[in-house]
C-alpha cells in the first residue's frame, strides 16, 4: 500500500531541474549556516512606553540589559528588534513576565540647562518556545511552512543583524550604514556605503544573504551653508532677496530634520526639529521680550543677548515646533539622517556612479563585510551556536542558449542568433513589419537660440533617411516644426501642433515628434495631453541628443516610433515559442505602483495582455485604486477587456493564459493566490459558463539581494557579468516551491541583478526546461532596444504602464522630483487611457468616412469643407484665448463676468463632450441644492463601459422645483422620478452580476427612461435648469431689452444643451426644451432660427461622437449614415435664415461631410 506524499505547499511543488544549456559554476553573494542552534528558543513580548521610534528603543533596551545584565536578565544575551520582540536562547530566570523602570541618561556631552530625565516603563512578557529542529526540518523538504518556523526564522534573523544594528546606523531591520567613504550629492545631500544582510531557507541549510548597499543621507553642517547647496549657489552671499519658491523648496528639504544650536558655546547643546523657515529674514522677524516692552527683531536679539552679531541677516530664520526661532547660521545639521522623499535627477546619476562596481570589486567588498562583522567572535552568534560559513557559495548554473529572431524576409539578416543579448541596428535588418507616416508635425519646446530650426531640420532629415533603411515609410519628409515655450500652455501648443500637421496632409495626424530641452514636468504633461485629451502618439527626444546622434540612437528612435504606428519590429522565429505554437495563448503582465511616501493618490494597477500569436503586440488596461493596496482589486474586469480584445483580433479564445506578476513581496502569495487568480477565472466564466483556461500564474521579482558572480572568465560578458540565460535553480532557491532566478540581459555597468521567477500556480503544467526557456526566449521580444531585457517583456510593459499613468493628473502635471504631491487625491482626480490608446502597438484608427464622403461632394460643397476648416481654426485660436478665463470661472457669467463671454465667439461652446460638461452640470446641481445623477451609473450607459454601481440617484429637490412650477406638478414631478429610481433599479439588480452591457439593453434602458419621464416634463426640466441657474447667478428674468434677452437666451440655451447631451435625451426633447426657453425669452423666430443652427449644429457633432464611442465592433461610417438619415432637417424658420443669407445652406451630402469634419476637428482642437 502508497503512501500518499505529503503536501508541503499549496503553491506547486519543484518539478525537477532543467537540463537544457550549458552547464557552468559560479559564486553567489550567500554564506551557509554551518550550525543552528540545537536547543529551543524563547520569545518575549515588551513593551516600552512612551511610545518612541526603533532607534531609541534600542538605547532604552541595552541601557536596561547593561545595569540588569546580572540581576533579572541572569546573564542572558537577548536580542531585539527595536519594536515588539525579544528572543533568547535561554530562558529568562523571572518567569513568564517581569517589569522594570529605565531612566536614560542625557546624551554625551555636557550642558549648561539639561531636559528633564528620560523615563520608560519597561514590560516583558514570554509569548512562545519554538523548535529550531523544525526549522532545520523545512529547509530540507520534511516539514511545511508554519508558524513556528517563520518565527524561529525571524529570530535567527535578528540575531545576526543585533550586532551592527548597535555600531552602525540601521535603515529598517536589515541594512546598516557608516560614514566612512561617504561622498557628496548635489543638493546637500551624501551617499553613505553599508551592507544588507537576510538569513534565507535554501535547499537543505540556511543561507545569509549579504549584499553591499548604499542610501542617501543629509549632509551635516551650518544650516546657512545647507541653504546654499540645496539650491545650488556658491556663496551664502548669493542668497540675499530669498524668493518665496526657492524659500519653499528649502523647506520641504529640511523638513523634520534634527539639529543642534551652538550660539551658547560648545558645552551647551540642545537638539530641536526643523518645522519650517520664517517668510521674512531675521533682520524683519520681530517680537517683544516682555509685556510693555518695545519689539525687536532676532537679529538685534542675539546681539544684546549673546553679544554675537548675525553674519546672515538676510536669511530666513528656522521655526521649531514650539515656534522658537533660530538664525540660520546658529543652526548644525545632525549627522545620520536618512533622505526618505524622492531624490532628484541629478541626485540619482550620482548615486549611480558612486555605487555602480564591477563584479569582481562588489565581490570583493561583499567578502569584506562580511569580515568586518567577523561572526566567529560575535558573543550573541556564540551563545546561539550559530556558525557561518566566511566564503561565498559556489553553485551549479546552465546558460541558456540564444533564441533565433525574425526580422523582414528581404533583408541579409532576417534570421540570426544575436551574440551576448545584443544586436546592432542597421539597414541589414529591415523591420518586420514597418509602419507608414504622413501626418505628423514637430514640436521644439525651447527658444529658437537654445534650439535652432536649421538643426531640427538636419536631425528629422536624417532620421527620416535612417528610418527609410530600417524599413519604415515615410511618405511626408516636411513635416511642419513649430517652437514653443516649455513653460506656456503645454496643451494648447499640441493641440496647435496637431492642428498643424491635419491640415498640412488633409489626415488625421499620427504622431508629434517633441524636442524637449530637458525632462522635467514637461514631459509628464506632454504624455498627459497624449493619452487623455487628443489620443495621438507623441515621441520626445532630447535635445543635446539630436546634437550628437549617430545612426544607433536614429534606430532606437525608429523603433519606438514603429510600434506607436501599428508596425512590428520583429519576432522570434517559428519553433522558438511552442507553448504560444500550440493553442491559442495569452500572455498577461502585471504590476501595480505606489505613491511617495507622505503622498496618499492612489495606486495605479495595470494589466497588459498580448494579442497575437507571436506575443509582439500588447492591449493594456488601466485602473486607479486605494493607495498603498498591491492587490489588484478591479482585476476581473481588466481581465475580461484584454480577453475581449483577443477573441477581436484573432477570433479565438485564449485556450491558455499565462500570467507574469510584478511587485509582489513574498507576505503576499498566499493573497495572491486567494484573490488574485480567482479573478482571473470569474472573469473567464463571465464571458462564458464554460470557458475555463488552463492557468500559469508566476510571481516577478526584481526587488532582491541575489547577485551571481561567474568563475571562469568565458562564462562572463564584456562587463565581468554572467552571460545573458544564466539559470539558477539549485542550493539558494526554495526547498521545494517551484522557483529560479534568470538573469535574462546582458550587463552595461555595475553588477547585474538576476530576476527571481516564482510559480503559485501551474494549470499548464511546464517542465522546467520549457518555462525558463519560454522565459527567457520573451525577453527578447521588448520592442523598444536591440536588447534581451531583465525582466519578461508583458511585466515590463506593465510596469511602464503604470508609471506612465501617474502622468494623468487633471490640469496638471505631477512636481519635478517630488515624493509627495496633493496629498488626499483621489482616483477621480486622473483623467482615463484613450480608447485609441488601449492597443500598445497598434495606431489609432482613421475615419473610415473621410474618403467616401469626400468622393460624393460637389465642387460648391468642397469650397464650402474649406471655409469651415478654415472657420474652425479661427475660431479655436480665438477660443484659446478665452481658455484660462473659461476655468477661472466655471459656471456660466454673473454680472461681473459677462463680458468675457459676451467676446467668445457665438458659434464656440466651451463644454463640447460628455468630459467637459460634467464640471457644469455638478456646478449647476450644487447651486440648485440638488445632489447629481449617479455618476457612474449613468457613465456606463452613455459610454457602454461595463462597471456601474446599480442605483440612480435623485436629480431634481422638491422644494426647488416648487419655487418655479405649481404644487400639483411639482408633485408630479417627484412621482416620476420616484419612478424612474424603482424602476432603473430594479431593471439593473435583475441583471446576472457579471453579464457586461450590450448595446440592446442599453438601447432599451433608453427608452425605459425617456418613456417614464415625459417629454413634457423634461422640456420643463430642462428649460428651468437654465433658467434658474441664470437666476441664482443674480443674472435676473429675461430682461425687457431684446438684445439682453438675446445674450441671455444664449446663455441659458447652452446650460439646457449641456445639460441634454450629459442625460443623452433624444432630438424630439431637444427640440422641444429649445423651444421652451425661447418661450420663455421671448426672442424673435429670426434669432431663435440663429441660434439654434449654431447650436444644434454642436449637438449634432456630439451626438456621432458618441456613436462613434458606442460602435465597438461596427465600423463609424454606417452610424454616421444611419443619423443622418433619420435627421429631418431644420425646420422652416431656419431655411428662412439660410435663404436671407445668414448662413450658407448646407445640403445633406454637405451635412455630413461638415458633421464629420467639424467633429474631428472641435474634439482635437477646441476645449
Amino acid at each position: 500500500m502508497s503512501k500518499t506524499p505529503l503536501k508541503l505547499s499549496e503553491f506547486p511543488a519543484r518539478p525537477g531541474y532543467g537540463q537544457a544549456g550549458r552547464a557552468i559554476k559560479v559564486k553567489a553573494n550567500f554564506f551557509e549556516v554551518l550550525q543552528l542552534p540545537d536547543s529551543n528558543a524563547y520569545q518575549y513580548d515588551i513593551d516600552i512606553s512612551p511610545e518612541v521610534p526603533p532607534a531609541l528603543n534600542r538605547k532604552v533596551f541595552k541601557f536596561f540589559q547593561e545595569s540588569e545584565r546580572g540581576g533579572i536578565l541572569g546573564g542572558v544575551k537577548p536580542v531585539y528588534d527595536g519594536r515588539r520582540n525579544v528572543y533568547t536562547i535561554k530562558q529568562f530566570p523571572f518567569g513568564d513576565n517581569v517589569s522594570a523602570q529605565v531612566t536614560l541618561p542625557e546624551d554625551d556631552g555636557v550642558q549648561v540647562v539639561k531636559r528633564p530625565p528620560r523615563h520608560f516603563n519597561l514590560k516583558l512578557k514570554k509569548v512562545a518556545e519554538k523548535n529550531m529542529e523544525e526549522a532545520n526540518r523545512f529547509v530540507k523538504g520534511k516539514s511545511a511552512s508554519s508558524n513556528n518556523i517563520l518565527t524561529a526564522i525571524t529570530a535567527l534573523d535578528v540575531l545576526i543583524n543585533q550586532v551592527p544594528a548597535l555600531n552602525f546606523t540601521s535603515v529598517g531591520r536589515r541594512a546598516f550604514y557608516t560614514s566612512e567613504g561617504s561622498a557628496p550629492l548635489y543638493g546637500g545631500a551624501e551617499v553613505w556605503q553599508g551592507y544588507w544582510q537576510s538569513l534565507r531557507p535554501g535547499q537543505g541549510r540556511f543561507f545569509i544573504n549579504f549584499d553591499t548597499s548604499a542610501t542617501a543621507f543629509h549632509e551635516p553642517g551650518n544650516i546657512a551653508e545647507i541653504f546654499v547647496k540645496i539650491l545650488g549657489f556658491r556663496r551664502v552671499e548669493e542668497l540675499r532677496g530669498l524668493s518665496d519658491k526657492d524659500r519653499i523648496k528649502i523647506e520641504k528639504t529640511l523638513k523634520q530634520l534634527k539639529f543642534q544650536v551652538v550660539h551658547r558655546g560648545e558645552n551647551f547643546r540642545r537638539r530641536f526639529k526643523v518645522k519650517r523657515l520664517s517668510e521674512r529674514p531675521a533682520s524683519e522677524m520681530t517680537f517683544s521680550k516682555g509685556e510693555g516692552e518695545k519689539p525687536i527683531n532676532v537679529t538685534q536679539y542675539f546681539q544684546q543677548q549673546y553679544n554675537r552679531k548675525l553674519q546672515y541677516p538676510f536669511l530666513p530664520c528656522v521655526v521649531t515646533p514650539n515656534e522658537t526661532f533660530f538664525p540660520a547660521e546658529v543652526c548644525y545639521l545632525e549627522r545620520g539622517q536618512r533622505i526618505t522623499r524622492k531624490l532628484s535627477d541629478k541626485q540619482t546619476a550620482d548615486m549611480i556612479k558612486f555605487t555602480c562596481q564591477a563584479p569582481p570589486t562588489r565581490a570583493d567588498k561583499i567578502q569584506k563585510g562580511m569580515e568586518l562583522l567577523k561572526y566567529d567572535e560575535n558573543e550573541y552568534c556564540k551563545q546561539w551556536g550559530l556558525k557561518i560559513s566566511p566564503r561565498m557559495v559556489h553553485l551549479d548554473a546552465r546558460i541558456l542558449p540564444p533564441p533565433r529572431l525574425a526580422y523582414h524576409p528581404s533583408c541579409n539578416e532576417s534570421n540570426f542568433a544575436p551574440h551576448a543579448g545584443s544586436w546592432q541596428l542597421g539597414p541589414g535588418k529591415k523591420m518586420l513589419h514597418g509602419a507608414s507616416l504622413q501626418s505628423w508635425a514637430v514640436i521644439i519646446f525651447a527658444s529658437t537660440h537654445q534650439i535652432r530650426k536649421e538643426v531640427v531640420e538636419v536631425f528629422i532629415r536624417e532620421l527620416i533617411k535612417t528610418l527609410g533603411e530600417n524599413g519604415m515609410n515615410i511618405t511626408n519628409p516636411h513635416p511642419k516644426i513649430l517652437h514653443a515655450n516649455p513653460q506656456g500652455n503645454i496643451e494648447s501648443t499640441i493641440r496647435q501642433a496637431y492642428q498643424t500637421a491635419g491640415n498640412q496632409t488633409q489626415q488625421k495626424p499620427q504622431l508629434l515628434l517633441c524636442i524637449l530641452q530637458a525632462r522635467s514636468t514637461l514631459y509628464d504633461e506632454i504624455k498627459r495631453v497624449e493619452d487623455t485629451v487628443l489620443g495621438v502618439p507623441t515621441q520626445c527626444a532630447m535635445g543635446k541628443k539630436i546634437l550628437r546622434a549617430n545612426k544607433q540612437y536614429y534606430g532606437m528612435l525608429g523603433l519606438k516610433i514603429n510600434v506607436k504606428l501599428q508596425g512590428s519590429n520583429m519576432s522570434l522565429q517559428p519553433g522558438y515559442l511552442p507553448f504560444l505554437e500550440k493553442a491559442p495563448t495569452i500572455i498577461f503582465g502585471a504590476d501595480v505602483t505606489h505613491p511617495g511616501l507622505g503622498d496618499n493618490s492612489p495606486s495605479i494597477a495595470a494589466l497588459v495582455g498580448s494579442y497575437d500569436p507571436k506575443a509582439t503586440k500588447y492591449a493594456t488596461s488601466i485602473r486607479f485604486q486605494a493607495s498603498r493596496m498591491e492587490i489588484i482589486s478591479p482585476l476581473q474586469e481588466m481581465v475580461q477587456e484584454l480577453l475581449k480584445i483577443f477573441f477581436k483580433e484573432t477570433r479565438r479564445k485564449p485556450a491558455r493564459i499565462l500570467f507574469y506578476r510584478d511587485g509582489v513581496s513574498e507576505g503576499q502569495f498566499e493573497e495572491v493566490l486567494k484573490f488574485e487568480v480567482e479573478a482571473i477565472r470569474k472573469a473567464c466564466l463571465a464571458l462564458e459558463a464554460s470557458y475555463k483556461p488552463t492557468i500559469t500564474f508566476i510571481i516577478v521579482q526584481k526587488r532582491h539581494h541575489a547577485r551571481f558572480f561567474p568563475l571562469d572568465r568565458k562564462d562572463s560578458d564584456k562587463s565581468q557579468n554572467c552571460l545573458p540565460g544564466t539559470i539558477v535553480e539549485k542550493v539558494i532557491t526554495h526547498p521545494f516551491e517551484y522557483d529560479f532566478y534568470l538573469q535574462s540581459h546582458p550587463g552595461l555597468q555595475g553588477t547585474s541583478r538576476p530576476t527571481h521567477y516564482h510559480v503559485v500556480i501551474d494549470e499548464n503544467k511546464f517542465s522546467p526546461d520549457n518555462l525558463q526557456s519560454l522565459t527567457y526566449n520573451l525577453c527578447y521580444l521588448y520592442a523598444r532596444c536591440p536588447r534581451a531585457v531583465s525582466v519578461v517583456p508583458p511585466a515590463y510593459y506593465a510596469h511602464l504602464a503604470a508609471f506612465r499613468a501617474r502622468c494623468w493628473r487633471k490640469a496638471v502635471a505631477l512636481p519635478e522630483n517630488s515624493g509627495s504631491v496633493d496629498i488626499g487625491t483621489t482616483p477621480e482626480d486622473y483623467n482615463s487611457l484613450k480608447p485609441e490608446l488601449q492597443k500598445l502597438n497598434m495606431e489609432l484608427e482613421k475615419p473610415t468616412t473621410q474618403e467616401q464622403v469626400k468622393s460624393k461632394l460637389t465642387k460648391r460643397e468642397l469650397k464650402e469643407l474649406t471655409r469651415l476648416t478654415q472657420l474652425v481654426v479661427r475660431e479655436e485660436e480665438q477660443a484659446n484665448n478665452y481658455k484660462e478665463k473659461a476655468r477661472e470661472n466655471i459656471k456660466w457669467p454673473s454680472k461681473d463676468s459677462r463680458d468675457v463671454y459676451r467676446s467668445l465667439p457665438v458659434k464656440y461652446t466651451p463644454y463640447e463632450s460628455l468630459a467637459c460638461a460634467k464640471p457644469l452640470y455638478e456646478e449647476n446641481m450644487k447651486l440648485m441644492q440638488m445632489p447629481a445623477i449617479n455618476e457612474t451609473a449613468y457613465m456606463s450607459i452613455i459610454t457602454g463601459r461595463e462597471s456601474f454601481e446599480p442605483q440612480l440617484g435623485y436629480f431634481c429637490n422638491p422644494s426647488v422645483f416648487a419655487q418655479i412650477f405649481d404644487e400639483h406638478l411639482s408633485q408630479e414631478i417627484c412621482a416620476l422620478v420616484d419612478q424612474v429610481n424603482s424602476d432603473f433599479t430594479k431593471n439593473i439588480n435583475s441583471r446576472t452580476e457579471y453579464k457586461p452591457i450590450d448595446d440592446d439593453w442599453m438601447d432599451g434602458m433608453q427608452k425605459h427612461y425617456t418613456k417614464l419621464l415625459t417629454q413634457n416634463f423634461l422640456c420643463e426640466l430642462l428649460g428651468a435648469i437654465g433658467i434658474l441657474f441664470n437666476k441664482k447667478n443674480n443674472c435676473g428674468m429675461p430682461s425687457k431689452s431684446e438684445t439682453k434677452r438675446k445674450l441671455e437666451m444664449d446663455f441659458t440655451w447652452r446650460n439646457v444643451l449641456d445639460a441634454s447631451l450629459l442625460l443623452h435625451l433624444p432630438q424630439s426633447v431637444h427640440e422641444a426644451s429649445f423651444q421652451r426657453v425661447a418661450e420663455l425669452y421671448d426672442c424673435s423666430k429670426q434669432h431663435m432660427g440663429r441660434s439654434y443652427i449654431l447650436h444644434e449644429q454642436h449637438r449634432r457633432v456630439n451626438q456621432l461622437h458618441y456613436i462613434d464611442e458606442l460602435s465597438t465592433q461596427k465600423s463609424v461610417a454606417p452610424k454616421i449614415q444611419e443619423v443622418s438619415e433619420t435627421e429631418k432637417g431644420p425646420p422652416e424658420e431656419i431655411q428662412k435664415v439660410d435663404k436671407l443669407g445668414k448662413r450658407v445652406r448646407v445640403q445633406k451630402k454637405g451635412l455630413i461631410r461638415e458633421i464629420d469634419k467639424i467633429n474631428e476637428q472641435l474634439s482635437n482642437g477646441c476645449e
